[in-house]
């Protein structure tokens, strides 16, 4: 299920951006999962479930950056996390304009990550497989 929010004022929106949380990023996707209740991180179960997703994660982080989206245009990145987090099962819900948040579990705690998910523009010049292919 994905739900766009649209926000009265500016106190909801900030309210709203600081439980954003993002998917750009294999270190913050790893991390991720710290808040999902059914994986302890002080057993072997989490370094499986890693050893198991990241060659996903990595992948997904390389597709994201041949493929960047200037500041407030990252209108296909937001899908592309956003669609990645539904196929894990979450219920991602778009920010207005781009991102995206997810509510897991409903404890007394809570933990925000966040990740930028905007390129810079300029011109990348690294023979790297994963180099952007967006000119600028």
């Amino acid at each position: 299920m994905i739900r766009h929010v649209s926000y009265k004022n500016f106190n909801e929106r900030k309210k709203a951006a600081r439980r954003c949380v993002l998917a750009a990023d294999s270190r913050y996707s790893r991390t991720m999962v710290f808040a999902n209740s059914r994986y302890d991180l002080s057993t072997p179960v989490f370094d499986d479930w890693v050893a198991r997703m990241m060659p996903t994660l990595v992948e997904f982080r390389r597709e994201v950056h041949r493929t960047p989206e200037l500041s407030f245009r990252e209108v296909k990145t937001t899908e592309r996390i956003m669609t990645t987090l539904s196929e894990a099962g979450l219920n991602p819900i778009a920010c207005e304009g781009t991102g995206c948040y997810v509510d897991i579990g409903n404890g007394p705690f809570a933990l925000a990550l966040r990740a930028d998910i905007d390129a810079l523009p300029i011109v990348e010049q690294t023979d790297l497989p994963y180099s952007s292919t967006i000119p600028g």
